[in-house]
């Protein structure tokens, strides 16, 4: 009898063992998970902050897209305009010259 009564003591503080390491793990595999969450969550707020970065430099890159494609567009209307200027010159040239050399041969005459 009393031999039994010491396995059951021990048995009874083998269980009260497993009972206890039990929650030390669970209470560390709860402090790991908790950390876990913690590391993914801070994770997830650097990725939306790059996000948010990256769109706004993506907004940005647009402006200035549009911003070229204006300047362009206004340089090629510019270029234009030079053109038909010296196409003038050219023509105005052309016609002095005609002049001058009908009044030389006025004065030659």
């Amino acid at each position: 009898a009393e031999k039994a009564k010491e396995e059951a003591k021990s048995s009874s503080r083998s269980l009260m063992n497993k009972d206890e390491t039990s929650k030390e793990e669970a209470g560390d595999s709860e402090e790991d998970a908790n950390k876990t969450i913690k590391m993914l969550t801070k994770q997830l707020e650097l990725a939306k902050a790059a996000a948010t970065k990256y769109k706004g430099r993506a907004d940005e890159a647009k402006e200035l897209k549009v911003k070229l494609q204006e300047q362009t567009k206004a340089h090629a209307a510019e270029c234009d305009r030079v053109q038909a200027l010296m196409q003038q010159l050219s023509e105005g040239n052309k016609e002095l010259e005609i002049m001058t050399r009908e009044h030389e041969q006025d004065l030659a005459n």
